[in-house]
């Protein structure tokens, strides 16, 4: 049944993707009972009746012992004896299925059969498994498809130790079997098959093959003139194509060949025509094909004489066709008669058993009271293994999923980890931690100390050890050997106890014993360098004489520097989260409001001269450059302003225009002097 499943999916497949079916499925097995099951393709109502109607209907023809497969379907597969563990494996597939076999396999043998099959697939080849079945022996050769579904790609072609002592074996066992075969000449099929036909025609009698469901197959020797197509919903049933006078006699000699398992002797049959009665000679014998399993036979209707002279002929062969039913008639009435006395028999030995049964039954009952209280012991017994076997699926299905999950996460995360067991070997490790330790998944169960580690951190081994041992935690910063950064995380492995629900936590009790070691890495070194340009652009800031203070945008200050202070007065600690209109005169508070909003539409201030209150009240000039400051998706989150005092330069700049205005009054007046 697998076998056609698998046949009906790839036909439709190929029709959603129009593409011509172009497969062939090889079904093997070590059952020769199956083959021939499979073979026939012949299923119980039952086993069809799941399928869809449109499936049923276009893969399957009705037939007597229920669905029979169609040979649009039956020519895809190919049925042969192959045993896995002993003959040589199939090569070039795209895909093998081996659903629920390796798990009645011993280890080794596991391997042997996974080396076979891995052996078998080209490269991206599918492997489809039983749903507890995994490639675990050779799990770096295959890529997981679906881990639920169990499919499985192959990875890459590469010579495996068992499948090629295997195929050694093997080919050394049959090699002295091989014989050079003798190059044949084909023949033109077409061409024979036309001399076949001519023969036929010109030698055979007038013959029709059929079922045994009385189905025709095919016509010989002008066997088709005693034939007759119904006018109204036509069957292949040939005896509803033949004439009446001889339908009967034909169904008379076939039930006769089926029932004997053997030839049916020709008798005569009269045939009524238009324009004279015709005489035939009809014979059925068995038809045994070899390559199919149902059963045929051919019908001869050999024509004797014509005209009004066979007329004596014509009553012989009238009462041979009675003759033909009589016997019939008589066979069945004697197969009747012989069912009775055997009925009668078989009523006497019941009689005679009944007293034994009786005695037995009392025996019986006796027991099966004893059996009914043992059946209630199993069960209860059998609810109970009932519950616990479906807590243990669902335990199952959660462990899965759990392991799914962590699997993902620890593969999706930004950091390397790898776990070590309590001898230090590698148990785990995601793609990560491989640059830190040069180390890959192959590498599972290998001691870490066979390891090189691409650190600048002389003695990490035996402070991994110390950790082991009860030792504290070591949490770092080391170099690697090419200028990175890492975080490093030495952490005890402690196992937990499985606890159920409902269970008393008991705070004091002692720690589960370290059973390993986890070691987690993180590439610092952006983190490490912008730190620093963070330290340089602090440092650059604080030793700044100008003001320079951070707001957002509803003007609370965010950030104070060593400038503002000496500007304004106040200290960090009482700037920070203050509003920025402490800072303003009364009657510039409609400054702010302008300020803000060229903020919010992204506008740079450049600079400009203003008034500023400081913490005692004095009024200080001051040049303010405001710029806004951006988010990392380029959104305004707020303002930073640089100010610095120009009171000392103002007062200077009054002053010289003072002294130029009293110098200009004083040339003035002398000159009126001079020319007055």
């Amino acid at each position: 049944e697998e076998a056609y499943s698998l046949a009906i999916l790839i036909v439709e497949a190929c029709e959603r993707l129009q593409r011509p079916v172009k497969v062939k499925i090889l079904a093997t097995d070590i059952h020769q009972g199956s083959l021939a099951v499979a073979s026939a393709g012949i299923y119980p109502p039952e086993r069809i009746e799941k399928l869809s109607d449109d499936r049923r209907q276009r893969f399957f023809d009705k037939v007597p012992a229920g669905y029979r497969v169609k040979n649009s379907l039956r020519k895809l597969v190919i049925f042969a004896h192959h045993d896995l563990t002993r003959d040589a494996p199939f090569t070039r597939m795209h895909m093998i299925t081996c659903r629920n076999m390796l798990i009645y396999l011993e280890q080794p043998a596991q391997r042997t059969v996974l080396s076979l099959l891995h052996f078998g697939l080209l490269v991206d080849g599918v492997l489809v498994l039983g749903l507890s079945e995994t490639p675990d022996a050779l799990i770096d050769e295959f890529t997981s498809i679906d881990e639920r579904l169990r499919l499985f790609r192959k990875l890459r072609d590469v010579r495996l130790a068992e499948s090629v002592e295997v195929l050694r074996a093997r080919s050394a066992s049959t090699a002295t079997e091989i014989r050079p075969l003798a190059k044949v000449a084909a023949a033109d099929k077409s061409s024979l098959i036309s001399v076949y036909d001519r023969l036929l025609d010109r030698y055979m009698p007038p013959s029709l093959l059929i079922e045994s469901n009385y189905a025709l197959v095919d016509v010989f020797g002008g066997a088709e003139q005693f034939l007759a197509v119904p006018k109204r919903r036509p069957s292949q049933n040939v005896l509803e194509m033949l004439p009446p006078e001889i339908a009967s006699a034909v169904s008379a000699a076939v039930h006769h060949t089926i029932s004997n398992r053997d030839e049916f002797r020709s008798t005569r049959v009269r045939i009524e025509r238009d324009e004279h009665d015709q005489v035939v000679r009809l014979s059925v014998r068995p038809v045994p094909i070899s390559h199919d399993s149902r059963e045929h036979l051919l019908i001869t209707l050999e024509p004797e004489g014509t005209g009004e002279t066979e007329s004596t002929d014509h009553s012989v062969a009238t009462r041979s066709g009675d003759d033909l039913s009589k016997q019939h008639v008589a066979t069945l009435e004697g197969e009747l008669a012989y069912t009775q006395e055997m009925l009668q028999a078989t009523v006497e030995e019941l009689q005679t058993s009944n007293e034994e049964l009786q005695s037995t039954n009392e025996e019986l009952v006796a027991s099966n009271e004893e059996l009914q209280s043992t059946n209630e012991e199993l069960h209860s017994i059998n609810e109970e293994l009932y519950t616990v076997n479906a807590e243990h699926q669902k335990r199952l299905a959660e462990l899965h999923e759990s392991n799914s999950d962590m699997r993902h996460l620890l593969d999706g995360t930004e950091v390397g980890i790898l776990f070590l067991d309590d001898r230090l070997h590698i148990r785990r490790l995601t793609s990560r931690i491989t640059p830190v330790f040069r180390i890959t998944n192959k590498d599972v169960g290998r001691a870490l100390s066979d390891f090189a580690p691409n650190l600048q951190r002389p003695g990490l081994m035996p402070d991994i050890e110390r950790v082991l041992h009860g030792g504290e935690c070591i949490e770092e910063e080391v170099r690697g050997q090419h200028g990175e950064t890492y975080y490093l995380r030495v952490l005890p492995y402690r196992p937990r106890s499985v606890r159920t629900p409902g269970d008393d936590v008991d705070s004091d009790a002692e720690p589960p014993a370290i059973g390993g070691v986890v070691i987690t890495t993180t590439d610092i070194t952006g983190l490490v360098n912008a730190r620093s340009d963070v330290a340089r652009l602090i440092a650059i800031v604080e030793s700044s004489s100008d003001s320079i203070i951070g707001k957002d945008l509803n003007g609370t200050i965010t950030s104070w520097n060593k400038g503002a202070e000496k500007l304004y007065g106040y200290t960090p600690e009482e700037a920070i989260g203050q509003s920025i209109l402490m800072l303003f005169p009364d009657d510039q508070e409609h400054e702010f409001q302008e300020i803000m909003e060229k903020l919010q539409r992204g506008d740079r201030i450049e600079r400009f001269e203003t008034m500023r209150c400081t913490k005692d009240n004095r009024f200080v000039e001051v040049e303010v450059t405001i710029s806004p400051i951006l988010d990392p998706k380029g959104e305004i989150v707020g303002a930073s302003s640089i100010a610095r005092d120009v009171s000392v330069l103002k007062r200077a700049q009054r002053e010289s225009e003072a002294r130029q205005q009293r110098i200009s009054l004083l040339l003035n007046s002398t000159a009126e002097a001079i020319y007055g």
